[in-house]
């Protein structure tokens, strides 16, 4: 490990990147559930797609 703190590693423009905690999280992005993103995301975290 580097000693790097409160950062995680973003991909942007091909480049991986550190990305400081406290700005990745400063707002939430929201998904359309009728999106085609949405089933992807249902599948990737493992829950049932009628709740």
């Amino acid at each position: 490990m580097s000693g790097r703190t409160g950062m995680m590693v973003g991909y942007w423009n091909q480049h991986f990147t550190h990305v400081p905690v406290a700005m990745a999280t400063q707002k939430r992005k929201q998904i359309d559930p009728q999106s085609e993103l949405w089933p992807q995301v249902l599948g990737a975290t493992g829950q049932p797609r009628g709740m």
